[in-house]
């Protein structure tokens, strides 16, 4: 696997595994093929523009700590893509994101996972899904969920935007504490309350990930 810092304003990634180490500016990801991409580093406000080509299947999997982050990321997808999307951060400070996918093709398959842990801090977060009219055979999903256990500020707007009725389109948002369940349990076999919110954190961050660079638990084939 490659390891990359990115500090130009585009890349053009072809049937290849990366890790992106740290993006320090505003950056065009042209992917071709079947690409998986992690990312550990995104700089504090700017833009990353991600170009599908036609026919591509990628995953691209962020484990971040944003921190008085403004970012915005937006997805461009040509016909018969598949794009897998798993985006897992801590925030501390004040933070904004916004995630952007937009179908203006056909025969795509896009499915997109947050999960976000708050740390001290508030965070904005705008997903929208934008899928075109003329469209057909589009499954979009985003699923978004948000840990907080110090009761602070998360705001979470889905938006769907559909102009085609020849489309599947799903959303699911869910905002919780840490589960009393979980943490007796947890608490049942001799953790301390504060590890066992720790593992529950990390599990809860590192449940989506399959790149190992990340922390997660790729398939071995």
């Amino acid at each position: 696997m490659n390891k990359l810092i990115i500090a130009s304003e585009s890349i053009i990634v072809e049937n290849e595994d990366i890790l992106i180490e740290e993006i320090t500016k505003d950056v065009n990801l042209y992917l071709k093929g079947k690409v998986n991409c992690g990312i550990k580093k995104i700089n504090k406000k700017g833009t990353i523009n991600v170009y599908l080509e036609k026919e591509s299947d990628s995953l691209i999997e962020f484990f971040l700590k944003l921190e008085n982050n403004q970012n915005k990321i937006y997805f461009h997808n040509e016909e018969k893509t598949k794009l897998n999307v798993h985006f897992s951060a801590t925030f501390s400070g004040e933070n904004h994101l916004e995630i952007k996918n937009e179908l203006k093709h056909s025969n795509i398959k896009n499915d997109l996972k947050i999960r976000l842990v708050e740390k001290e801090g508030t965070i904005n977060v705008l997903a929208v899904g934008d899928i075109k009219e003329k469209t057909k055979e589009i499954n979009y999903l985003e699923d978004i969920k948000a840990l907080t256990t110090n009761n602070e500020r998360i705001k979470i707007m889905p938006d769907l935007l559909v102009k085609s009725k020849e489309v599947i389109a799903n959303h699911n948002t869910t905002i919780s504490d840490i589960s009393k369940k979980e943490l007796f349990y947890l608490k049942s076999k001799g953790l301390s309350e504060a590890k066992a919110t720790e593992m529950i954190k990390k599990g809860f961050l590192k449940g989506i990930l399959k790149n190992k660079e990340l922390g997660g638990e790729e398939n071995e084939s």
